[in-house]
């Protein structure tokens, strides 16, 4: 578990350090979320190359715009449950069949080098704390 906190933390580390990723973050207006994370989105996929690391920048841009949203005081319950929605139809309408290609959501092990257990340890503690951050903020 250490070993994928160190890769997701190095990674973290990169998506935040990546001036693309974050003029695309800069692009989130309050008025058109929906629309910002499918611009985004698609941006991120917009030459046609899908790659593990492309994925994680996908919920990267998700995490920052909950983030957003929480700090400008707009974490309406809906805006959230409307983002992890947006993820998903996102990764149905032109992310699945890739994923599906290389074996499904288990073929993420090539990216992070970790087993299956670890990985669904380190996306449930990612839950948590999200659901967590969220319960904060709306007691």
């Amino acid at each position: 578990i250490r070993e994928v906190g160190i890769a997701l933390r190095r990674i973290g580390d990169e998506l935040d350090s990546d001036e693309g990723l974050q003029d695309l973050l800069s692009r989130v207006t309050p008025d058109s979320p929906k629309n910002t994370f499918f611009s985004v989105a698609k941006e991120i996929f917009r030459d046609g190359v899908f790659n593990w690391g492309r994925v994680v920048a996908l919920f990267y841009f998700a995490y920052k715009m909950i983030i957003k949203a929480i700090m400008c005081g707009l974490s309406t319950l809906p805006l959230l449950r409307g983002i992890v929605e947006w993820v998903v139809q996102f990764i149905t309408d032109h992310v699945a069949s890739w994923i599906i290609s290389r074996g499904g959501w288990e073929a993420i092990q090539e990216y992070f080098g970790a087993t299956s257990l670890q990985l669904i340890a380190v996306a449930s503690g990612v839950v948590l704390c999200l659901a967590y951050v969220v319960w904060r903020k709306n007691r």
